[in-house]
């Protein structure tokens, strides 16, 4: 390059630091392996060939280009530019999770993130297959091995009753208080299967076996049906949970210790992306959990 743009061998070798002998050697080597002459030098001058300036143009792309690749790595390994792929299941909205996503598009702009709704028992295998970076779920009932986890938040259940049954108007509900009636629960793979064991578990605790009327999938299909009458349902008592007609929230007591609800989040520890590592520690700074 300093010999084409100065076109004097002298200072070309000046300028590079090495002697104007192993210049010549050097600009040998490169026309050997290129299989064309690059240069016509004589005792008084030195031009470029026209294969010398084709490629003299191309290496003054290339060199371009290898400057745009070494400044998209270092913001690469900065965490300024990347991809994270996120899973959560449907409540993890609650938590205020969207807050620090917000706040780390806000910093890190040029870091593309994609967000799916993701069933919670299928989040550890999607983070071990790569498929997703990061996952927020329940721990009940899933494999963590192989995982970091770090718990957002745990949290008891709340009796969600149709609003006209007597069971609304209470302040307090214990569950021998819902022996008589039905019950609306979430399918077994989500929040997780432990999730089912448990209930019924805290139920038989207190004398009874709960009633199940029906099983759904998600808990806006729940809210619905405790509005329709259908029976009652245990929401985890987050800090937000939807108004809908129909339906009291009603904070249950006496609850046995394991019956709760444990959010985490989730991913890979080994080799974690600089990007990935920036929006794990904004969320663990934000979300202590004692």
């Amino acid at each position: 390059m300093e010999t084409a743009q100065r076109l004097n061998f002298s200072r070309a070798a000046e300028a590079l630091g090495i002697g104007q002998p192993a210049l010549s050697r050097s600009i040998s080597k490169l026309e050997s392996s290129v299989g064309v002459r690059l240069l016509e030098r004589t005792k008084r001058s030195v031009r470029l060939t026209e294969a010398g300036m084709a490629f003299l143009d191309e290496i003054q792309v290339a060199l371009a280009r290898l400057e745009t690749a070494r400044n998209i790595a270092q913001r690469v390994k900065e965490g300024e530019i990347g991809k994270i792929r996120i899973g959560w299941i449907a409540t993890a909205h609650h938590y205020g999770l969207q807050h620090f996503i917000r706040k780390f598009r806000a910093t890190r702009p040029n870091v593309q993130l994609v967000v799916e709704e993701i069933p919670n028992s299928q989040q550890p295998d999607a983070l071990r297959r790569g498929a997703i970076d990061l996952g927020f779920c329940s721990t009940s009932g899933v494999v963590l091995d192989e995982l970091a986890v770090h718990v957002i938040d745990r949290c008891s259940y709340l009796a969600a009753v149709p609003s006209s049954w007597p069971e609304a108007k209470r302040k307090r509900l214990r569950l021998k208080d819902l022996s008589s009636r039905p019950f609306v629960v979430k399918a077994l793979d989500a929040p997780g299967p432990r999730y089912y064991d448990e209930m019924i578990a805290a139920c038989l605790a207190e004398g009874f076996t709960p009633k199940i009327a029906q099983f759904t999938k998600d808990s806006a299909s729940i809210r619905s049906l405790v509005a329709c009458e259908i029976g009652i349902a245990f929401m985890p008592q987050m800090k937000t949970l939807p108004k809908v007609e129909g339906v009291t929230y009603v904070p249950l007591a006496g609850l046995p210790s394991y019956f709760k609800l444990e959010l985490a989040m989730l991913w890979v520890p080994r080799g974690v992306p600089p990007a990935l590592a920036s929006l794990i520690r904004l969320i663990k700074d934000g979300r202590q959990v004692s």
